[in-house]
């Protein structure tokens, strides 16, 4: 099977799955006829023995990002990065640690992505190596990665910046992190979300630089890097109608941090991407200037015992319906699948003994994780990092 076929059987089985939504969960059209849009991601596990098995892992839709400020009332609850490829790999992990809470109980569990490590001194998963990982996106990834194509469309994107405007930086201390789509002629440069300059801030960086830090530090989050014997890495980035001159600019962007020096002890290394194209388009993706960005964020897990998935939409970085204003705590319900609260409470079923802990007091005990982390970070910008709040929970 050759990558543009490839490409066409995961961007097919992930458009089947969006089919089956909730209507409210998709772009409406308003009252003046126009359509909102949204950009759609997934997760994929493909058989490298068989690439016919293609199985769905996780799926998003989302173009949203919460103001840092938010994230003061948040303890775990809010989710700070809506963007649809975020959410589907915060949704793999939420799959992960459910599968693993699965077998936990019945060990007979039927699902093969994962298997437990006989005679590990604790308690340890490791992933099934027949399968290889894919990331679909129907657009290029916003940030460093899609400059030119973003340059190319927007009006404002003739405007030059010299070094000393500081109106293009989030830190005027920090050159090596640009405010959002600013400065569309830099390249190689961390962005932050979301892209308009008119935007509240979020310090979220953007999804061209998430994704390439994955690339060292892996798909899998500080919590499932405890359970997992090793880190699981993104073969696939599939994308639609991947031109020539995107192709070189995505390997650029992805190439960022190709030579950077880890600990000789470190489980991490770095893994390059295979690019490959999809011609079928998504349908519910922005086609012309006067629609505007679908406000409803939506992700669905799938895990091996649950026949139809875990739907849940997401506006405001909570469910559906939960958000309450600043000045107000969130109700205790607010929580997605994908939050870290969520993700926490399965993690702490799993393994009691951090129950004592906080979230992030957890954290610190990576310490190989860290200083990949803060290695990854240099590398990316060499001023120095712009951290979003610390969300944590007690």
């Amino acid at each position: 099977m050759d990558k543009r076929e490839l490409g066409d059987k995961i961007a097919a089985l992930l458009f089947r799955e969006y089919n089956k939504l909730k209507k409210s969960n998709k772009p409406i059209k308003k009252s003046n006829g126009i359509k909102e849009w949204t950009i759609i991601s997934g997760i994929v596990a493909v058989s490298n023995k068989d690439t016919n098995i293609i199985k769905v892992i996780s799926l998003a839709t989302g173009v949203k990002a919460t103001p840092d400020s938010e994230l003061k009332r948040s303890q775990g609850s809010i989710v700070h990065d809506c963007h649809a490829e975020i959410l589907a790999i915060r949704g793999f992990n939420t799959t992960l640690l459910r599968e693993i809470e699965n077998k936990e109980i019945d060990d007979t569990n039927s699902c093969d992505l994962i298997y437990k490590v006989e005679n590990s001194k604790c308690k340890k998963y490791s992933w099934n190596d027949e399968y290889d990982l894919g990331l679909y996106i129907s657009k290029l990834p916003c940030g460093d990665s899609s400059m030119e194509e973003e340059n190319s469309l927007e009006s404002n994107s003739l405007i030059q910046f010299q070094e000393n405007d500081l109106t293009q930086y989030v830190d005027p201390t920090i050159r090596t992190i640009l405010r959002g789509r600013i400065n569309y002629n830099k390249s190689g440069c961390v962005r932050t979300k979301p892209g308009r300059i008119d935007s509240e801030i979020t310090f979220s960086k953007s999804c061209s630089d998430k994704i390439c830090i994955k690339q060292v530090l892996s798909l899998l989050n500080s919590l499932n890097t405890e359970l997992l014997e090793s880190p699981i890495y993104i073969k696939y980035l599939v994308c639609p109608d991947i031109k020539p001159q995107n192709l070189i600019l995505l390997k650029k962007s992805f190439n960022r941090i190709e030579n950077i020096k880890l600990e000789v002890s470190s489980s991490y290394r770095y893994h390059p991407l295979s690019f490959i194209p999809s011609s079928i388009q998504f349908q519910d993706g922005k086609t012309n200037d006067l629609q505007e960005p679908s406000f409803t964020s939506v992700v669905k897990i799938f895990n091996s015992n649950d026949k139809f998935g875990l739907e849940q939409s997401i506006v405001n970085g909570v469910k559906m319906g939960a958000y309450t204003k600043k000045s107000k705590p969130l109700s205790k319900n607010a929580m997605t699948i994908v939050s870290r609260t969520f993700q926490w409470n399965i993690f702490k079923n799993i393994m009691p003994e951090f129950e004592q802990y906080s979230y992030l007091t957890f954290k610190r005990f990576q310490t190989d994780r860290i200083e990949t982390r803060n290695r990854i970070r240099k590398c990316l910008s060499q001023d120095g990092w712009i951290s979003t709040f610390n969300d944590d929970i007690i």
